[in-house]
């Protein structure tokens, strides 16, 4: 006798597998950008090990060090499961550095490289989508906090789980930032689009030369471990500032309010 399933004899749910789980749906989503941190200077690493020039006059030499920032946007308007809401992350610390690294080069920094250069750098494709889409004409990315935005999201699913469920990874590119609006396409008129306020409660701007405690306690314990090892944390403003108060053993605020948060809300690392 050949195999047969009666689809419509299943249950409409179990508890095994196949469990709801909510996530960024692909496409023009309404958003904000909620959260600015710098986190140092830190050595490239690929595969565990250090980032080594492979060409070139430098080949065979370490990379150098890189300032890395994170970006912390959410998307309001998505449904989402648990107390969190959704949100998309650039360089998440991780154990051979960082998913989705966004970060800026000492020459960069010191106005040494070539506008034709720089313009190829995510920062600075970071820096002219938020002014594009926004109109502010500003030199630093913390100026687009809370601003609202349209940003085009991509999915790509992770490995079944043993319960059933598999991950989807939502990812974005500063390409796909803009306005939020749309041009109607058989009126062309532009309609706008109203992004709702912002529901988390996020570390707003941790300045690297301005570090504040409130601030810091808004940090993730990851990206607070993360401060601390970089390369010029020694001295660091961020050093003094703690030196001042005893450790911390509870964690964060943010890591309270991200308990049992799928593993949907982060990202792939972000092919460019």
């Amino acid at each position: 006798m050949a195999i047969s399933v009666n689809v419509n004899a299943l249950p409409e749910s179990s508890e095994g597998g196949n469990k709801e789980t909510k996530f960024i749906p692909a496409g023009n989503q309404l958003a904000r950008l909620v959260s600015y941190v710098e986190m140092g200077f830190h050595t490239p690493e690929f595969k565990g090990k250090v980032a080594m020039y492979d060409s070139g006059k430098r080949a065979g030499e370490v990379k150098d060090d890189e300032f890395i920032i994170q970006l912390v946007f959410e998307f309001p308007a998505c449904e989402y499961t648990g107390d969190f809401p959704l949100t998309i992350a650039t360089s998440i610390p991780w154990k051979d550095g960082f998913l989705n690294k966004l970060s800026i080069g000492k020459a960069l920094l010191e106005g040494r490289l070539s506008k034709q250069y720089a313009l190829r750098s995510k920062y600075i494709k970071y820096l002219n989508a938020f002014k594009d889409a926004t109109s502010i004409d500003s030199p630093s990315l913390d100026a687009f906090i809370d601003k609202p935005l349209m940003i085009t999201v991509k999915n790509v699913k992770g490995k079944v789980k043993e319960d059933g469920t598999a991950p989807v990874y939502a990812n974005m590119t500063p390409e796909g930032i803009t306005s939020p609006s749309m041009r109607h396409p058989m009126t062309g008129k532009l309609e706008e689009y109203e992004v709702p306020g912002i529901i988390g409660e996020y570390c707003t701007v941790y300045d690297w030369e301005s570090p504040t405690k409130e601030a810091w306690d808004l940090l993730r314990t990851n990206v607070q471990d993360c401060i601390k090892r970089a390369k010029n944390y020694i001295g660091s403003p961020t050093e003094a500032m703690l030196l001042e108060f005893p450790d911390q053993s509870e964690g964060t605020v943010q890591d309270k309010a991200t308990e049992g948060v799928p593993e949907v809300s982060m990202p792939k690392v972000e092919q460019v």
